[in-house]
């Protein structure tokens, strides 16, 4: 898009270069919000630029990378905007601390410098470990059954599962078992009639306890 100096029967002088911008931006149907969300330049900014107010505008490497902002997303020529701009407004001469536009969208990326080193990295999984290990002491136990059926045709009856958590104590129906390294267990229960309760029970080293309470129909093949 070419920029138009336009000009009036009344207004001999060409437009700023401010409102250059602003009817660049109409033209391509941008509202302020709009390129703000494209280009990451704030609308008080944009605002104050295209009323030809360059106050916040420290250098002409700023106004640059305005400018191709501008260009890109209203699809009008740098070169053009930058020769209007240069002949309109003046600057400072630019120095090493001067900086383009920032991006309101950009990622902050200080994790990603930041250097990590190896021993720092030993020490956040130690904390992970000592978290989750305090996390299981704490919270009461969980008991898992595996493959439970609340019928049965046989008198015996395999009780067997998994407990979640750090377990001092677990039971069933009273009876103390005790849990293999993988905190598995399994006991062999002798139904006596036909309606048949099992109590498991489990005690954390803080005396937090959870139970679980199961009913076996033996139905007799006979």
């Amino acid at each position: 898009m070419s920029l138009i100096m336009k000009q009036t029967e009344n207004q001999k002088q060409p437009l700023g270069i401010g409102e250059q911008l602003k009817t660049l931006r109409e033209s391509a149907g941008l509202s302020l919000v709009q390129l703000s969300q494209l280009s990451g330049l704030s609308e008080e900014l944009m605002m104050e630029i295209e009323a030809d107010n360059f106050s916040r505008i420290s250098s002409l490497p700023y106004l640059k990378g305005i400018l191709k902002k501008y260009a890109r997303f209203c699809q009008a020529d740098y070169q053009e905007l930058f020769g209007l701009a240069k002949n309109q407004v003046e600057f400072k001469q630019s120095g090493k601390n001067d900086l383009l536009p920032p991006n309101r969208f950009k990622l902050n990326r200080f994790f990603f410098r930041f250097n990590w080193h190896p021993l720092l990295i030993v020490v956040f999984i130690f904390l992970a470990y000592l978290i989750y290990q305090l996390a299981s002491l704490a919270l009461p136990p969980k008991i898992i059954l595996a493959d439970f059926s609340e019928t049965s045709s046989s008198s015996y009856y395999l009780v067997s599962g998994k407990v979640w958590g750090k377990t001092k104590e677990f039971f069933i129906n009273g009876e103390r078992v005790f849990l293999k390294n993988n905190h598995q267990f399994e006991k062999n229960l002798y139904l006596s009639g036909e309606v048949n309760l099992i109590e498991l029970k489990a005690i954390n080293y803080f005396g937090q306890e959870t139970k679980l309470n199961k009913m076996v129909i033996f139905q007799s093949a006979f």
